[in-house]
């Protein structure tokens, strides 16, 4: 019955924060000497977004004060000028708080370093006259800029900017509006310091100025932290692309052969089919015509980047809204080559012109590939050439249907090709030699005599191919960025698949592919000859027609 309430303080171990903060308070109510420097140096922090909208109306009055005119036109429009600090700076800046997180920290250094400084000298009086508060704000006006905004700018975004800074402070009359700017906020926070640093009497500091101060800092990290998608950076529009836009950039149709139909196909990187995972992953609608949306993307962003009528050099694009900040912040301030630095980050930008020059190309390749696909499939080694002849003719013509259908689906780009897949069927022929030559000089056991007859034959044949099909990406070097492993070099080094027993059989299937070649190499110079006759002798009807008609 006889209970004995027991004190939990005194189990509170004399090593703990609380216990060690105690014992350098010399009372209950005045916070210890720690507590009291962080008070200020994170008021002072959650003030910083407010001091641009006290420098305008500080500029004005120091604007007033060197002439006449000018202070009768401040006068006049007094009113304005304290709306525009209050509604439309200060709602700017504390917006864009994260962005002012370097300066808020240098504010917050210099007036805990300027409060500690007078606070020993003053023997923790230091908050017992008004004017300290406007002389810690001054202080902090003239050390922050000077000398900490620089080291906070680079530890927090790796930029050395004190030569933009100090570039900035070499301007008249801007280190006396920093200086007045900061009296006039440290009069401003004074009154709202006064009791968490002097206490409030009856109520022990760690009740009431322990909770202030971590409530400043916590109001700290809400304000200048970062928002789910990185800081907020005032970058110009269209001066960057988000991580999943750049495969829009260097999007094309290409011919998927698994597929038999058009699908689009990104030359960023190594380049890729855009699956449905990656569409789906991205948001995108499965219907959406992502190359036209590539299109609208890439003429922004050439607009913007030739808009500058002073400067015949286009703006870089970048692929992160942080380096863009960077860039078109201090890069016109000589703080150092940001686009040499940033050069990994710089987004090419493909013309129309010669995203569809490539589109024609690989869409040419591709149709070629197919019917080299079509003429090894086809290949009976040991059948008679006339059965093999009739059963490719055959798989050929439903080759040529299904390109001549996704050329008139290319128009979609202004691309066509049904007049160029005749072309292109006959000079699958020719790269069929070509393959089986580029094999047979890779054989061990060949001849050295044999293998440089094939390679000068090789290169003869590639010069006809050339000419019949200009755009065709045949060998590895011409592969251009985004279109690795496109070449029908390194396709057909991939998908060999045909394997003679013996080299007798294999010089036989060369000498009948070059025979076929050069049958239908004579076939095609023949009804080229035949369509130019005929078009000669329709034009010279029409024009016969005509001219009897006019003199009629």
């Amino acid at each position: 019955g006889n209970r004995k309430w027991i004190n939990t303080a005194s189990f509170v171990s004399p090593f703990s924060p609380i216990s060690l903060l105690r014992s350098l308070s010399s009372s209950s109510e005045i916070p210890p000497f720690p507590v009291r420097i962080a008070l200020v140096a994170a008021t002072t922090a959650l003030s910083t977004p407010a001091l641009p909208a006290i420098g305008v109306v500080n500029l004005c009055i120091r604007a007033s004060s060197l002439d006449p005119s000018a202070r009768t036109l401040v006068c006049a429009n007094s009113t304005a000028i304290l709306s525009f600090a209050a509604w439309t700076v200060l709602p700017f800046c504390y917006e864009w708080a994260p962005i002012l997180l370097p300066f808020a920290i240098g504010n917050g250094i210099a007036s805990g370093i300027s409060y500690g400084v007078i606070d020993i000298t003053t023997a923790s009086k230091a908050f017992s006259n008004p004017l300290s508060g406007g002389f810690i704000g001054g202080f902090t006006g003239l050390l922050a800029p000077a000398y900490l905004y620089a080291p906070a700018f680079r530890a927090i975004y790796g930029e050395d900017v004190s030569e933009f800074i100090n570039g900035f402070l070499s301007f008249p009359y801007v280190m006396e509006i920093s200086c007045t700017t900061g009296v006039f906020a440290g009069l401003a926070i004074y009154p709202v310091l006064y009791y968490p640093i002097h206490g409030v009497k009856g109520i022990p500091w760690y009740n009431f100025s322990l909770p202030v101060c971590l409530s400043s800092i916590f109001l700290c990290y809400y304000l200048y932290s970062p928002f789910d998608d990185g800081l907020p950076y005032p970058a110009p529009d269209e001066s960057y692309v988000q991580k999943d836009q750049i495969p829009l950039l260097s999007l094309i149709w290409r011919y998927n052969p698994n597929s038999s139909v058009l699908e689009e196909y990104t030359l960023s990187g190594k380049g890729s089919w855009l699956s449905k995972e990656a569409k789906k992953r991205n948001s995108i609608d499965h219907d959406t015509d992502l190359v036209q949306e590539g299109l609208k993307l890439r003429q922004l962003i050439q607009t913007r980047a030739s808009s500058n009528l002073f400067d015949w050099t286009p703006e870089p694009t970048f692929d992160s809204r942080k380096v863009s900040f960077l860039y078109y912040t201090f890069a016109s301030h000589e703080c150092g080559d940001l686009e040499e630095k940033y050069a990994k980050h710089i987004v090419p930008i493909r013309s129309e012109l010669g995203l569809n020059e490539r589109q024609s190309a690989i869409f040419a390749t591709d149709c070629l590939m197919e019917f080299l696909v079509c003429r090894q499939k086809s290949a009976v080694w040991h059948s008679a050439i006339r059965d093999t002849r009739n059963h490719l003719n055959s798989e050929m013509s439903i080759v040529r249907n299904v390109f001549v259908n996704s050329s008139k689906d290319m128009n979609r780009a202004s691309i066509g090709f049904a007049d160029e897949i005749d072309e292109i069927q006959l000079a699958s022929a020719a790269a069929y030699v070509w393959w089986m030559l580029l094999h047979k000089n890779k054989d061990p056991y060949g001849s050295i005599g044999d293998k440089e007859k094939s390679k000068i034959l090789m290169k003869s044949i590639e010069s006809e191919l050339q000419l019949l099909v200009p755009k065709i990406i045949l060998r590895r070097s011409d592969e251009r960025t985004g279109e690795t492993g496109i070449s029908i070099q390194n396709r057909l080094c991939r998908n060999c698949d045909w394997i003679v027993a013996g080299r007798g059989e294999r010089d036989d299937m060369i000498s009948a592919a070059m025979k076929e070649w050069s049958q239908a190499k004579s076939l095609h110079t023949q009804n080229k000859r035949r369509n130019l006759v005929i078009k000669t002798a329709l034009g010279g009807f029409l024009g016969g027609l005509m001219w009897f008609y006019s003199n009629s």
